[in-house]
């Protein structure tokens, strides 16, 4: 009887709250994740870059800085 019943038993739907908006540093390992928790192959999956941080780091020993649209916009004119 156990047998039987295996082959009728109905796949459960999960609800999927859409959009699904996440804030991180990795966004591979995010896709991963939801591709996991929502039972979708990873290739199904279809995301947006809403914004992006930009670090530099000016010194050998000094840490990274977050740069400015004023930076930015500065980066963008010079050549290196």
């Amino acid at each position: 009887m156990g047998l039987f019943n295996f082959f009728n038993k109905k796949e459960e739907k999960q609800e999927i709250d859409l959009p699904i908006v996440k804030v991180t540093d990795n966004v591979n390992e995010v896709l991963l994740q939801i591709s996991a928790q929502t039972n979708l192959a990873l290739s199904m999956l279809d995301f947006k870059i809403l914004s992006v941080r930009t670090f530099v780091k000016v010194g050998e020993d000094e840490e990274f800085i977050e740069i400015t649209d004023v930076d930015k916009d500065i980066l963008k004119k010079k050549s290196f």
